[in-house]
């Protein structure tokens, strides 16, 4: 929490525009209660504008509370989202006057466009605007798309594309490219670059695959903000299947087969859909939630083979990149959408992920991990990882580098996910099982 106000508040300096509502550390706000379930509470203004605060543990009780109820409610920040803290009935004359009258102004990603209304959402908020015969054009407005908005009268009377000469831009995550001039970052949803040039902060010391925070200047798109942050510790996670495409839009893809639904999101990376429909057959592969794979099945059989792992590289050319793991060596294939292995050398340590033998991911990580925290005075812990030899409801056996090391099981632990020949991470405490985590 702490370094996340840090960051926001040294970028809110840097690029001199407003935060919205949605990125303060609380809010308070009047109106009446739209939906009280188990999880959240969802409050609509007299703007118009609905707040959904999630319900934690320590939330007061919404006993006696029901839609429709004018309340006020108190909300604080908790990691991304809006937690209830505080909530109060309203009495008829401490309520808030209508502002129907009032142009609401607000910006956001377009949810939902019909000929009657246009949807919004930014962050914890949304907001509904009808569309009516003085509204101006939506046209050229798409779902996904950021644009802001003006309301009037619960109508549309505004509406306007947000562009880099509008706002500000943060892009957090791995840096895709960088140079002299520029630098690329790839974010969750798609990539971001901002513009090198006077005033920005030296990008001498940053490297293809490093995880940074990004900050441009809303009216030139020039590096004002750049801040190096901790390298992920897990691997990237595959997911490989084959079923039905059940859900289909603009932003991600559903697929259904016989056990469950998979949902994977879509970036500018992602293969195009274009010719893909609901109810096609398919076989497809995400990395880290994004869809990288995507084939129609006409065979009913095979689905794409996905593997990550972390290792130490081996040999490497524009054509292949070879990582040896505790596992042996893994070699994948460097083709269209494979990260750039332009910088990776002989004896780097990387984290990689490859789907039908090519490379999907790949990030550089320390050569040694940091080490574990230690163990309590009076206890004696013991780490070790490699194959699982060995496995009982009362013990179980790891061959490590160094030999075997066994541990007896507690009866509070569930080792229903594992078998022998997994490759494994285990801790002992005192000779009892603390922890096991399978290792890519």
């Amino acid at each position: 929490m702490t370094r996340g106000l840090t960051l926001l508040t040294t970028l809110l300096a840097a690029l001199a525009v407003a935060i919205p509502a949605s990125a303060s550390e609380g809010r308070t706000l009047k109106g009446v209660l739209v939906s009280v379930t188990p999880t959240m509470v969802t409050v609509k203004d007299a703007k118009s504008i609905v707040t959904t605060c999630a319900r934690a543990d320590k939330s007061p009780s919404l006993d006696g509370y029901a839609s429709g109820d004018r309340v006020q409610v108190a909300c604080v920040r908790t990691g991304s989202k809006l937690v209830l803290a505080k909530i109060r009935h309203l009495t008829a004359s401490s309520g808030t006057p209508s502002n129907d009258a009032q142009t609401t102004k607000f910006g956001g990603v377009v949810t939902a466009l019909s000929d009657g209304s246009v949807s919004l959402h930014d962050g914890d908020h949304d907001l509904t605007c009808s569309i009516g015969p003085a509204s101006p054009s939506t046209a050229g407005v798409k779902v996904g798309q950021h644009v802001t908005v003006a309301c009037a009268n619960g109508a549309l009377v505004a509406i306007a594309p947000v562009t880099p000469a509008t706002s500000g831009r943060a892009y957090e995550g791995t840096v895709s490219s960088v140079s002299a001039t520029s630098i690329t970052v790839h974010t969750a949803h798609g990539d971001g670059t901002c513009a090198v040039g006077d005033g920005s902060p030296s990008v001498a010391d940053v490297k293809v695959g490093d995880r940074v925070l990004a900050g441009c200047k809303s009216e030139t798109n020039q590096l004002v903000l750049l801040k190096k942050l901790p390298a992920n510790t897990e691997p990237p996670q595959g997911q490989t299947g084959a079923g039905a495409i059940s859900a289909l839009s603009t932003s991600s893809v559903t697929f259904h087969n016989a056990e469950h639904d998979i949902t994977c999101s879509l970036s500018a990376s992602s293969p195009r859909l274009g010719d893909y429909n609901v109810g096609d057959k398919v076989k497809f592969g995400c990395l880290n939630g994004v869809l990288t794979v995507i084939a129609k099945d006409t065979s009913g059989t095979g689905t794409p083979t996905g593997e990550t792992g972390a290792g130490t590289v081996s040999a490497v050319s524009q054509t292949s990149l070879t990582v040896h793991t505790d596992g042996g060596d893994v070699t994948c294939s460097v083709g269209d959408g494979s990260p750039s292995v332009a910088e990776v050398h002989v004896g780097d340590h990387v984290k990689f992920g490859c789907l039908g033998g090519t490379l999907k991911a790949l990030v550089r990580s320390d050569a040694t991990p940091p080490p574990p925290p230690p163990p309590p005075p009076d206890s004696h812990t013991i780490t070790v990882g490699g194959t699982l030899s060995a496995l009982s409801s009362s013990s179980l056996t790891v061959h490590g580098e160094h030999g075997d090391v066994s541990c007896t099981v507690p009866a509070t632990a569930h080792l229903g996910d594992f078998h022998v020949g997994d490759h494994v991470g285990m801790a002992c405490t005192d000779g009892v099982l603390a922890n096991l985590v399978k290792l890519s």
